[in-house]
């Protein structure tokens, strides 16, 4: 791709003595320009780069959707604690005597006190 109608902007830059004769080494073995060589040169990096920059993404997007996973895994796990956590108080009051209908009664109007979500809720 030698075409200069193809490349319109400039870019000037400055190179060691060692640098400059690698590249135009590089451009008689490949039968290119200098030009040609720079040029393949940047465009492999961006690619790199490009690359980089994509499975970056990906794995943020990886993490994110990974951590919801866990979230949604740890509520139900909480709810399901919840429920064996009000069973046992539920069996543990029956047995000491108390009826159940009024144990399951205390608990929910217990469970309907808006202090309650205030001393559950984390203090940021």
């Amino acid at each position: 791709m030698t075409k200069t109608g193809r490349y319109t902007k400039r870019v000037w830059l400055q190179v060691t003595p060692e640098m400059y004769q690698f590249v135009a080494l590089m451009a008689d073995r490949q039968r290119s320009s200098v030009n040609d060589v720079i040029r393949q040169a940047i465009r492999e990096y961006l690619d790199v780069q490009e690359d980089l920059l994509g499975s970056r993404s990906r794995l943020g997007r990886t993490v994110i959707s990974r951590l919801e996973t866990m979230q949604f895994q740890l509520l139900r796990q909480l709810r399901h604690l919840s429920k064996l956590l009000l069973a046992a108080m539920i069996i543990l009051m029956t047995e000491r005597g108390q009826d159940s209908r009024q144990v399951i009664s205390r608990i929910s109007n217990l469970a309907s006190h808006p202090e309650l979500d205030k001393i559950l809720e984390p203090k940021g």
